[in-house]
């Protein structure tokens, strides 16, 4: 076993003995024992708990039945219809006191009738069958005065109607509104009696004489009672339901020999228990007033004829109709007292808690709840598990977390049985809880103490003892190596109990959770943290070291805060945590590790802002960071920053930040390893923020300093282009030449010599310039420049140079097969200008043929018009000084010799023409044209002697004149040609001016070479009309 496994048992069994110690701490003054409650608790000790109510011995509704079905239809629905059948009255009465005979009679029946209608209103909104938010307040009153209107104009109307059938009905409204009143009720039911032997309707007869028989049934004899039961059976089906009941409940209290008091007035007959049932399943129609009513008289009259000694729970009638009754629930409690007495505890108790159940609301639920816990306890006391009485606490409790469970207004006395009902659990849980905590008990016993506890907290709101139950239970759950359920627990007492305790609590959950994330307790510095397995533990960790870190700042949780940030990802929070707190601590062993892991990291992730930030922060601190036991140097990290930084501000174009950056690498860091970067990138940011001659002065230390440094050729080039932007002429010769001396071959290298050679032949440094060109012509260049190249150091040694190394150059130029035609045709001018300045005629005239013989390129032509422009002036020279002075002997023959000649030159200038499109044709025009003017003013004065032959004269001198035409007309004609050819602008700027002034008087050099000229042909003279002359 390694030391750092044996260091992790250690800490386990440390862990373990805290845990042990805390839970065990005070259990033995927070048990309580358990007592045991005596079973002798018999039923003969348990009163009834809920009061039946007194016997109800009349029935109020059952004046419906005795309502008029067809004045029935016309009772108001409304307050609105109520109002208007008040005005149909108030008319009614109101023209009765001018009405006389029948108009009187009618008018008190139809008052009387409206009345009923209106009154059969009152009733049901008094009963509650009707709402009427108007009516409601005084529908009693107002129902007496509508009755006591029925009696005035029934009675009015009765006496005057002299129709059997009208005076009956007024009759029965008298009466039957008399008992409804309870006006002389004798009187009334014997007089309907009468009725309903008489003239009435089929209906109205049958309720007379439900009136009449109630009536005998209350008050008559023992005869009259059962003629009466005769009569109410006959008519009980006609009545509406309201009578069908109250008959079946005055047939029943008959048989039972109660009176209508309900005073044994003789024997009980068992069949009044059937009409009890069938009064009861009538009930369905009646409001539940009237329900209440009726369930009061039927148990009144069950009661009356079963005596003392009747089973509680073989009721008459179905109980089921009246559920909601709190008689219906006295008499199941009844049943069920007597159910415990019979020992039927199981049947007794679940009467008993569904009684509790339907008084929610009402605050004779307490005293029931508290009789089924006591009934509970002492069923199960004996039993080997306590859970059934820990399930009644538990239900109960649940139940009282409503302060409405008795009803309003009783909110004090619910949370006052809560706290018994509490109390009680309370005594049953801490002592499971104080045996749990024992040493020698095993998982399963703790588990179940802790699921004891567990589910007595859901029914405690004193805060310090939720606190020191959850204390213990997360104790437990820590014993058992649940220390997830551990955690949960710590983390939110240290959240939510008491202030004090909630370092105490973080340390205990970090405890148990470093164990779920496999993390050491001591900061881990010299492990790989990066995010991988277990991240949700170490996440819950991590927060809960963020909680124990507000409570008490300390680089040892903050150490372990960053750290497990990184291995979950969060390295901005790590790294932002760990940079706060170096700046007010930067001392000790955590802050040099934390230091030195930010410093590596964001180096490897190129974070150059940041690194240059806390190097800065580090070497102000005079720190030591270490990372993984490595020495991390702040001062080789500041300088990678700063040259990384300055990169990125010369990229982004902030160029006054890059030099800040570069500059101050460059100055302060002068071994760093990438030194040489720096150096050359500073010449770039001064240039970028227009700093031109410090960029120049720095690449100039550049190449002198670092010679071998991968941005030395970088720095020529830009050295060499950026002093010619500022005309720095010599700045630019010392980087270009030292660039083509070492990277000639180079992409760029062309480029440069080509720039460097112009830049030579500007300063009139010849011999360079060759030298540059002798490079490019001797590099891997394509043709074209090659020959370019040499073009150029023919046209140089020529003119500024050795003639003997222009010829050897134009030798090299003709033995080179790769040269092109052009090319080589300059070279063969060359050698033909140095011929023929050696009067070597004959072999410029070979040079002829050998270009004659080559392509007609552009090149190629303008050597060969320049070659045989060299052929015609000098055959022009040798003409002129043979033939043009000559003396003269024979005039004739003379004169024939000359033009001869002429005419053999003349064909040498027009020959140069014949070669194609050149610079020389015009040049070559011209001198045509004045050697034919030399000629003319040669032969001017050739004259012959007039004593001669007549015809010889006239020979000589018609010769002469012949000739003059001619050669004035070649003269003309090569000068119109001289000045057509300078259109094509391939003619010497010299000889356009020459033949211009030649051939135009006005002529204006400004038009040739200032703003509006070109330098070449500006006029040509028009030769469209005359034509081209053949010459």
């Amino acid at each position: 076993m390694s030391l750092e496994q044996k260091r992790q048992m250690q800490l386990e069994k440390r862990r373990l003995s805290v845990l042990l110690a805390i839970v065990a701490i005070g259990a033995s003054a927070l048990a309580v024992s358990f007592h045991k409650f005596n079973f002798s608790l018999a039923a003969r000790n348990m009163a009834p708990l809920l009061p039946l109510s007194a016997p109800q011995y009349e029935l109020g509704f059952q004046v419906q039945a005795l309502r008029d079905p067809e004045i029935l239809s016309r009772k108001p629905e409304t307050d609105g219809d109520a109002a208007r059948l008040a005005e149909e009255i108030k008319e009614f009465r109101s023209d009765l006191a001018r009405a006389k005979g029948d108009r009187a009679l009618e008018l008190h029946e139809m008052a009387y009738q409206s009345a009923a209608a209106l009154a059969y209103f009152f009733e049901d909104v008094q009963a509650g069958r009707l709402e009427s938010p108007d009516s409601k307040g005084n529908a009693g009153g107002n129902l007496q005065s509508m009755r006591a209107m029925v009696v005035y104009h029934a009675q009015k109307a009765a006496h005057l109607s002299k129709n059997e059938g009208r005076k009956s009905r007024a009759l029965y409204y008298l009466y039957t509104t008399q008992f409804a009143m309870n006006q002389a009720p004798a009187k009334a039911g014997a007089e309907l009696g009468k009725l309903a032997d008489g003239s009435l309707s089929k209906k109205l007869k049958s309720r007379a004489e439900l009136v009449s028989s109630l009536y005998q049934l209350e008050r008559g004899g023992a005869k009259a009672r059962v003629q009466a039961e005769a009569r109410l059976s006959r008519v009980v089906a006609t009545l509406p339901n309201a009578g069908q009941v109250a008959v079946e409940i005055a047939v029943a209290r008959s048989l039972a020999g109660l009176s209508h008091n309900l005073k044994r007035v003789g024997g009980s007959h068992p069949s009044y228990r059937q009409h009890l049932a069938r009064a009861a399943t009538k009930t369905h129609s009646l409001t539940a007033q009237e329900k209440e009513q009726t369930l009061r008289l039927l148990i009144g009259i069950w009661r009356g004829a079963e005596g003392a000694n009747g089973d509680w729970s073989k009721a008459p009638f179905n109980m089921n109709l009246f559920a909601g009754a709190m008689d219906t629930k006295a008499v199941v409690e009844r049943s069920a007292l007597a159910d415990w007495q019979q020992n039927k505890k199981d049947v007794s108790l679940r009467k008993y808690e569904s009684l509790a159940k339907s008084l929610t609301g009402s605050p004779a639920r307490a005293a029931l709840d508290l009789r089924v816990l006591d009934m509970k306890r002492a069923a199960v006391v004996d039993a080997p598990s306590s859970r059934a009485y820990e399930a009644s606490l538990i239900n109960l409790e649940k139940t009282y977390l409503d302060p409405g469970v008795l009803g309003d207004g009783n909110e004090a006395k619910a949370k006052a049985v809560a706290q018994e009902i509490l109390s009680r659990h309370k005594s049953f849980v801490y002592a499971e809880l104080a045996r749990a905590t024992a040493k020698n008990k095993q998982n399963a016993e703790r588990t179940q103490a802790i699921r004891m506890a567990e589910t007595y907290l859901t029914a405690v709101t004193e805060a310090k003892e939720i606190e020191d139950v959850k204390g213990r239970i997360a104790g437990l759950y820590a014993l058992n190596c649940e220390h997830g359920k551990a955690v949960a627990i710590y983390k939110e007492l240290a959240e939510m109990g008491e202030k004090a305790n909630a370092k105490r609590y973080y340390v205990l959950a970090i405890a148990s959770q470093s164990v779920l994330a496999s993390w050491p307790l001591e900061a881990p510095w010299s492990a790989n943290v990066s995010k991988g397995s277990r991240g949700g533990e170490r996440e819950e960790l991590l927060m809960l070291y963020q909680k124990l870190n507000g409570l008490e700042s300390s680089w040892t949780v903050i150490a372990h805060v960053g750290l497990l940030q990184l291995a979950s990802g969060q390295q901005d929070q790590a790294f932002a945590l760990w940079t706060e707190t170096l700046k007010k601590d930067a001392k000790g062993s955590h802050a040099a590790h934390a230091a030195g892991t930010m410093l590596v990291t964001y180096k490897g992730a190129k974070d150059w802002p940041q690194l240059e930030t806390l190097s800065r922060l580090a070497l102000a601190a005079q720190m030591r960071p270490q990372y993984r036991g490595t020495p991390v140097d702040p001062f080789v990290t500041l300088g990678l920053a700063l040259l990384e930084n300055g990169k990125g501000a010369l990229e982004q174009g902030q160029f006054a930040l890059a030099v800040t950056k570069l500059k101050e690498f460059v100055v302060q860091h002068a071994s760093a390893e990438r030194h040489d970067e720096g150096f050359y990138l500073l010449a770039s940011a001064y240039r970028g923020n227009g700093q031109h001659t410090e960029a120049i002065k720095t690449l100039l230390a550049f190449v002198d300093r670092y010679q071998k440094s991968s941005f030395y050729r970088a720095a020529l080039l830009n050295g060499g282009d950026w002093s010619s932007e500022m005309a720095f002429e010599e700045n630019v010769m010392f980087f270009y030449n030292r660039f083509v001396s070492r990277f000639g071959a180079d992409g760029e290298g062309q480029r440069v010599r080509t720039a460097l050679t112009e830049l030579y032949v500007g300063r009139a440094l010849y011999a360079e310039a060759i030298g540059i060109l002798n490079l490019t012509s001797r590099a891997k260049v394509d043709a074209g420049v090659r020959a370019d190249a040499l073009s150029q150091i023919l046209e140089i040694e020529e003119r500024h140079g050795s003639l003997d190394s222009a010829l050897a150059t134009a030798d090299r130029v003709l033995a080179d097969k790769t040269v092109s035609d052009d090319t080589k045709g300059r070279a063969l001018a060359l050698k033909a200008r140095v011929l023929a300045r050696d009067a070597k005629l004959a072999e410029v005239q070979q040079i002829d043929g050998k270009l004659a013989a080559m392509s007609t390129s552009p090149g190629v032509t303008e050597a060969l018009g320049e070659v045989r422009y060299l052929i015609a002036v000098a055959q022009g020279k040798t003409v002129t000084t043979r033939f043009f002075n000559l003396a003269l002997k024979d005039p004739e023959s003379t004169l024939n010799g000359r033009y001869k000649a002429y005419e053999g030159a003349r064909a040498a200038f027009l020959k140069v023409c014949e070669a194609g499109q050149s610079g020389y044709c015009a040049p070559s025009m011209h001198r045509l044209a004045r050697f034919s003017e030399a000629f003319m003013k040669s032969i001017e004065d050739i004259e012959i002697q007039d004593t001669l032959a007549k015809e010889v004269v006239d020979g000589f001198r018609s010769t002469k004149q012949r000739i003059m035409d001619e050669v004035t007309k070649v003269a003309k004609h090569a000068d119109s040609k001289a000045v057509a050819t300078l259109s094509e602008g391939s003619t010497d700027p010299d000889w356009v001016q020459a033949v211009l002034w030649q051939n135009n008087g006005d002529w204006n050099f400004e038009r040739v070479s200032g703003e509006t000229g070109n330098g070449y042909l500006q006029w040509a003279d028009d030769t469209s009309k005359s034509g081209s002359p053949e010459l």
